[in-house]
C-alpha cells in the first residue's frame, strides 16, 4: 500500500467539462476551501492514491475512468472520503454507489455549496456507504 503524502486539500473535483470544473473551483475557492481539479478518474485516482481529500465531488460520465468505476476504487480505501456525483441523468442507484449525495447537472452553485457545508462543516460524520 502506498503511503499518503501530506497534500493539503480539502476538496477533489473530478469533471471533463473544463467551464464547469473551473466555476465549482472559483465558488469553492471563494468560501476558503482548498480545490483540486482532475479531468477524468484516472487522474483522480493517481492523486488520492497520494493525498486525503476530506471530499470528492465527481462526476459520472467520464472518459478513461468513470465516475462508477472510480468510486468502487474510493471504497476500496481504509478510510474513504465522502463522495457527491453529478450526472446530466438522475441515477436512482445513487446510494448503492455508495456516495453521500447526488447532483442532477445542471446545478445551482449555491446548492452544490450547500451539500458540500452540510457534508464538511455541519454534519461531518456523513459517510459514503460501504461496499
Amino acid at each position: 500500500m502506498l503511503l499518503k503524502t501530506n497534500v493539503m486539500c480539502d476538496i477533489l473535483v473530478v469533471e471533463d467539462n473544463e467551464n464547469l470544473s473551473d466555476s465549482i473551483r472559483e465558488v469553492l475557492d471563494l468560501y476558503g476551501y482548498s480545490v483540486v481539479v482532475k479531468a477524468n478518474g484516472l487522474e483522480a485516482w493517481d492523486f488520492i492514491k497520494k493525498s486525503s481529500p476530506s471530499l470528492i465531488i465527481t462526476d459520472f460520465a467520464m472518459p478513461l475512468l468513470d465516475g462508477g468505476q472510480l468510486i468502487d476504487l474510493i471504497k476500496s480505501e481504509s478510510n474513504p472520503a465522502p463522495v457527491i456525483l453529478m450526472s446530466a441523468y438522475y441515477r436512482e442507484d445513487w446510494p448503492s454507489l455508495g456516495t453521500t449525495t447526488f447532483l442532477e447537472k445542471p446545478f445551482h452553485l449555491k446548492t452544490l455549496l450547500e451539500h458540500v457545508e452540510r457534508i464538511l462543516v455541519k454534519e461531518p460524520q456523513l459517510q459514503p456507504l460501504t461496499a
